[in-house]
């Protein structure tokens, strides 16, 4: 006899995790295609909401959705909704991965890991946080890449076992803060899986092109050292956003890009080979 159980069901039944992705994006079109191509084969499900994108984003996000039935697309009017899908999975066999617009993750890696993931290696621990690449320049020629490494940057890669969860509500944004209740009390179990591994051997590593221009739209001078903020602190309505963009301008750009510089541009500046991350072509 048949089964009625749906795919999200089966995983549930056989306690393997399910693994969710959760991308928030706002004017991201230079690499949001790049960004969700590399981790749609590790995800069972990508939650994809776009917040009042001007340039090609919406287009090329709604180009994937028709092409990849695990992207689940939609617009949202604020960023403080972000978090509101993950809700239900509080308690859940599931681990979710937030992914922004200048993110580029290893698919090789990913694929190792979500094999880890599912096996169990990883379940008494509540966030892992793997090596980051924060970048200034990519070269497609030489598929090479050029930023300051995390350690001894901050890392952010985000990826979250919310089976150890009894609820996370009242987030301001997707995985950032809020009202967190754990199954069996508080947990601060944190990985750090790039303070032990390197880069060439982390199976968690991203490229984060915080450094560069992530939109059509953006100005040159952010990717010459100034870096735009992020998608909560652009999120502005009606006449403060028009006072923000004419009056304040460059000026708020400088500041987002001073706390990016004091976390994500420490050590040297290094190179390294990364054509694994670019093997997509690119909408735009």
């Amino acid at each position: 006899m048949g089964s009625d159980l749906g795919p999200y069901d089966c995983l549930v039944t056989m306690s393997i995790p399910l693994i969710v992705g959760i991308m928030l994006v706002r004017n991201e079109d230079l690499f949001v295609e790049q960004a969700l191509r590399n981790v749609l084969h590790f995800c069972d499900k990508i939650i994809v909401l776009d917040n009042h994108s001007r340039d090609h984003t919406y287009a090329i996000l709604e180009h994937l959705a028709g092409s990849f039935p695990a992207i689940e697309l939609s617009r949202i009017a604020s960023a403080a909704s972000s978090h509101e899908p993950l809700e239900v999975y509080a308690g859940t066999p599931c681990w979710v991965l937030g992914v922004d617009g200048d993110e580029l993750y290893d698919p090789h890696g990913l694929s190792v890991l979500r094999q880890d993931l599912q096996a169990g290696v990883y379940d008494d621990w509540w966030v892992l946080f793997g090596n980051v690449l924060n970048c200034v320049e990519i070269d497609r020629h030489s598929m090479s890449a050029r930023g300051y490494l995390a350690p001894p940057c901050r890392s952010m890669t985000k990826l979250y076992n919310f089976g150890l969860l009894k609820s996370w509500t009242n987030c301001p944004q997707r995985l950032h803060g809020g009202d967190l209740v754990f199954a069996r009390g508080h947990r601060s179990l944190r990985n750090d899986l790039y303070k032990r591994i390197s880069w060439e051997d982390s199976n968690l590593r991203c490229l984060h092109t915080c450094f560069m221009r992530r939109s059509s739209r953006d100005p040159e001078v952010f990717g010459r050292g100034l870096t735009r903020q992020n998608v909560t602190e652009e999120q502005h309505t009606g006449l403060t956003r028009r006072l923000w963009r004419n009056m304040i301008g460059l000026a708020g750009c400088q500041l987002g890009s001073r706390w990016k510089a004091e976390k994500y541009r420490r050590g040297p500046l290094v190179e390294k080979k990364v054509s694994g991350f670019l093997d997509s072509p690119s909408l735009v």
